[in-house]
């Protein structure tokens, strides 16, 4: 099963936000990015204002190793942490335990609130993931959820099993699951989920159903879900997503069966870097609080790469100065490397090729400002530079 990551957010919840972040977070880092920054800003008509901010740390082999979540606090107008991940990983990069611990003001320290370990098959495949609560007045961690998952001969994702830990029997209870139909590529067809009743000899009931859509780069272009009234499926929700020329989202619109049509509830615009990594997402929503039109609700923005100023690994390569006035200069171990410099929009500003182990860019023709650096192509790697 490949990934499937799409934005639904709930209308004003916080901890909606938090948890689209970290699926955000993780999946740019599954597909080799290195996020240092997601800000999350609300509408608060006519400016943006902070409200949720998460930072990134990687370790020498670029492993994510903590995100921390902090909230705006309009009374100091600093940055107050609220909450934070911290990743435990394998010797492969595969993460072994996250433990989310919470601020205390009070101690100004970190709470254990839960830990999840994972176990993998042997393609990396996640097999299952345990999930523990933290229990103060004990000092001691609960088990409270598991999840394992099943593999087809493909080591496509067919069916994944929920359930919570019973501790006056000291055994796992079933609570749902979710049944996996892929196309020949791996991609997701079909997911059926399905809660357990425990009464008599204990049965699946079906409870929702999702369909996807795929366009020929075998991005997701219609999402649906259905639920189940006990004796069909019922529309509920659908996403629409639209693509540029490269394959690169850059609109999402969700909506809500109302019985005989869909109608709007929500909308995403994306701005995206030259490599197709998102810089900005704005969600908008229909109608509220004024009818008849899109109403800004929340702002996303994404900062890649490091702000120090030398050590860029990409092939041994290193970018310097940084801030720069006239020329940049990039020294490594390559040859015929592509080079994209792009603005804060994504517009590319400039692209080239770098011939040698050593070589220059011109920054003159560029303005005082921010940019971003793109080297190489399916797997470019980013860096923020500035020119002076």
């Amino acid at each position: 099963m490949k990934i499937v990551n799409t934005l639904e957010l709930k209308k004003n919840s916080i901890g909606s936000l938090v948890l689209f972040l970290i699926c955000m977070m993780l999946t740019l880092q599954l597909s080799g990015q290195n996020l240092q920054m997601v800000l999350t800003e609300t509408w608060n008509n006519p400016n943006w204002t902070n409200a949720v901010r998460s930072l990134n740390t990687y370790d020498g082999s670029n492993y994510l190793t903590t995100t921390t979540n902090q909230s705006w606090d309009t009374g100091t107008m600093s940055w107050i942490n609220a909450s934070r991940l911290q990743f435990l990983n394998n010797a492969d990069g595969t993460v072994n335990q996250m433990i989310m611990q919470l601020w205390n003001p009070g101690s100004s320290g970190w709470d254990n609130f839960y830990r999840t370990t994972y176990t993998y098959t042997a393609v990396k495949k996640v097999l299952t993931a345990v999930s523990e609560s933290w229990i103060p007045v004990l000092s001691t961690w609960m088990l409270s959820t598991r999840e394992s998952n099943t593999y087809d001969a493909s080591n496509y994702l067919t069916n994944g099993l929920f359930q919570t830990w019973d501790p006056v029997s000291s055994s796992w209870k079933n609570s749902s699951q979710s049944n996996y139909t892929n196309n020949a590529n791996g991609s997701v067809n079909q997911v059926i989920t399905q809660t357990w009743n425990a009464a008599g000899a204990g049965s699946w009931v079906n409870s929702a159903k999702t369909n996807y859509t795929y366009n020929v780069g075998n991005k997701i272009t219609l999402t649906v879900t259905q639920t189940w009234n006990g004796a069909s499926w019922v529309n509920e929700t659908q996403t629409i997503n639209n693509y540029n020329a490269s394959n690169y989202i850059i609109h999402s619109l969700m909506q809500n069966w109302n019985g005989s049509a869909w109608v709007d509830d929500q909308q995403n615009n994306y701005t995206n870097n030259a490599n197709g990594t998102p810089f900005q997402v704005v969600n908008q929503l229909w109608g509220t609080p004024v009818a008849g039109m899109w109403n800004n609700n929340l702002r996303f923005t994404y900062t890649y790469g490091s702000l120090a100023v030398s050590d860029f690994d990409y092939h041994n390569v290193i970018v310097y100065p940084n801030p720069s006035y006239e020329y940049l200069m990039i020294s490594g171990d390559f040859s015929d490397l592509k080079y994209v410099i792009s603005d804060l929009s994504g517009k590319w500003i400039q692209n080239g090729v770098l011939e040698n182990e050593k070589a220059f860019i011109d920054m003159n023709a560029l303005q005082s400002g921010m940019y971003f650096i793109h080297l190489g192509e399916e797997n470019s790697r980013v860096i923020k530079i500035f020119k002076n």
